[in-house]
């Protein structure tokens, strides 16, 4: 297992480009182009410095990287977003009065799609290791929160995965269900 930790928590892939309207060179109507936003501009910053403050972690991981792909396999993606708690969950609202008084909709959670996150994550290991996101077979998230915004990130961890031939999808049990 090769794991990164205290990697830059990167934007979600909504706010990583924006649309802009430009008028056609012709002069009749408007064309829009796609752009990388500042924000996504100053996550690959972070990576970079990561890379740098981090660079002995960071080449050995790209080692190990190159050893599975030199051996044939391919590269699984786990990344745990440690997120702000007041961005993943709800506080929720006291009702009623005195003894009866109760905390309703907490901990629920809020709409932060960790799905959104993972591009940026990969996208960002491939700056700092070198290594084509094609290698890269499966990627998978998980949202903790945290109390400070100062402690979000990720944490990467990453595996070896061996691709399956389609006579292996028979041994899965939920398959055997369908």
């Amino acid at each position: 297992m090769i794991v990164l930790d205290k990697f830059p928590l990167p934007p979600t892939v909504n706010r990583s480009y924006e649309n802009r309207t430009v008028r056609r060179k012709n002069g009749r109507g408007f064309a829009i182009s796609r752009r990388k936003s500042d924000v996504l501009s100053a996550f690959v910053a972070q990576c970079l410095r990561y890379r740098m403050a981090n660079f002995s972690q960071v080449m050995q991981a790209s080692a190990k990287m190159k050893e599975i792909i030199n051996s044939g396999d391919f590269i699984d993606v786990e990344c745990l977003f440690l997120i702000h708690r007041d961005k993943m969950l709800t506080k929720g609202v006291l009702r009623g009065r005195g003894p009866d008084k109760s905390l309703i909709g907490a901990n629920q959670p809020k709409g932060t799609d960790g799905n959104n996150y993972v591009k940026g994550c990969i996208d960002g290991l491939v700056k700092i290791t070198g290594i084509d996101d094609k290698w890269f077979l499966r990627g998978s998230f998980e949202k903790i929160p945290c109390e400070d915004e100062e402690n979000e990130c990720a944490i990467i961890r990453m595996t070896r995965h061996k691709l399956r031939a389609m006579r292996d999808l028979s041994n899965l049990d939920f398959l055997s269900s369908l």
